[in-house]
């Protein structure tokens, strides 16, 4: 599946890998109430913090829909594992390195309050 990355999904893989964040890409979650896994673009397995990175058919109607019904999977199956999402355009902004830096830190921090 990495060979078929899109371009905003390699600069978020080299943006972490600069941080020294280890993460899997691609990673796929069996599903107990559906015959077929989830893959998600990103996992950050310390934090059990998923990544995606969302092109132009997740702002349409049905996109949203299904990304809607997709949260509500994994909320059910998988509540530990929190999401992030950013779209193409976000990760093409100058300061997305800096976000996404702010945003995971923002995690670890809950993550160590909450124990």
């Amino acid at each position: 599946l990495a060979e078929n990355e899109t371009r905003w999904e390699r600069i978020v893989g080299e943006t972490l890998r600069g941080f020294g964040v280890a993460f899997m890409r691609q990673k796929a979650f069996p599903f107990i109430s559906r015959p077929r896994q989830r893959i998600v673009d990103f996992l950050i397995p310390s934090l059990y913090l998923a990544i995606e990175i969302d092109g132009s058919q997740h702002f349409a109607n049905a996109g949203k829909a299904k990304d809607a019904y997709r949260a509500l999977q994994f909320s059910e199956e998988y509540p530990h594992v929190r999401f992030l999402r950013y779209s193409n355009y976000e990760v093409a902004q100058d300061l997305f390195a800096d976000r996404i830096k702010s945003d995971i830190e923002g995690f670890r921090k809950v993550g160590t309050a909450d124990g």
